[in-house]
């Protein structure tokens, strides 16, 4: 019998979907020495922003060149997110890569919000210069708050009518699983896997801290969600033109 890791998980995932660009959060040096042949292979564009000793964070493969902008800039703290543009046909693609702090804490929590606050200052004031007025812009990933929060209130009327988020749809876009976080994280191996299995059952325990957020440049289509074994987040899969 076969036994595959969350690696192999990932690989199949990606051959079956296909996409042109593929992004990731909380990417390690395992990921990559486990997957390098399948990424040198399919994707021959590949960028990385580091976040951590352990975690590379933002991840970027893409079939097309890659221009990584974060490090032209200096950011306020040693949080990174990915800042990069995608050029096909011509068109220009900025993407934005985010992974904020997840608010477990209140110094955690108030690291998450200064992160909102370090985007959307970024946003206006350092990036504008480069972008043309009608820029296909596209900011997604981990922003780990959801759209009842007062400080995504904030964030979101902020960026009202540059973007928009997408991810507020009906059925509403419910990212994360406590239910999958207990069974892929080794710190919960102390719980009864009844008690794991039965939890998932429960809506309240489900979150939607998963934003992804467009220009009004950028037509979205064939929009969906897709389940990532052994992760506790759900993916996305949408075209783009």
């Amino acid at each position: 019998m076969k036994t595959l890791n969350f690696n192999d998980k990932i690989k199949e995932t990606i051959q079956s979907e296909d996409p042109d660009i593929v992004m990731f959060v909380e990417f390690s040096d395992e990921h990559e020495d486990w997957l390098k042949d399948f990424i040198n292979e399919h994707y021959p564009y590949y960028d990385k922003t580091n976040r951590s000793r352990i975690f590379w964070g933002s991840v970027v493969m893409s079939k097309y060149p890659i221009t990584n902008f974060i490090n032209k800039y200096k950011q306020e703290s040693a949080w990174k997110y990915g800042y990069f543009m995608i050029e096909k046909d011509a068109t220009p693609y900025y993407f934005y890569l985010i992974h904020t702090s997840s608010p477990v804490s209140k110094l955690d929590y108030a690291k998450r919000n200064q992160q909102l606050i370090s985007v959307k200052k970024d946003f206006f004031q350092t990036h504008d210069s480069e972008r043309s007025l009608n820029a296909k812009i596209i900011m997604l990933w981990d922003f780990n708050v959801s759209p009842w929060s007062s400080n995504y209130k904030t964030f979101d009327s902020s960026i009202s009518g540059r973007l928009k988020n997408i991810t507020r749809i009906p059925p509403m876009f419910f990212s994360w699983n406590l239910a999958e976080m207990l069974k892929v994280h080794k710190d919960f191996d102390f719980l009864p896997q009844r008690f794991k299995k039965n939890v998932g059952y429960f809506p309240i325990l489900r979150s939607h801290i998963d934003q992804a957020f467009i220009s009004p440049s950028v037509k979205i289509a064939n929009f969906k969600k897709i389940h990532i074994d052994w992760s506790d987040h759900d993916g996305i899969v949408f075209d783009i033109e």
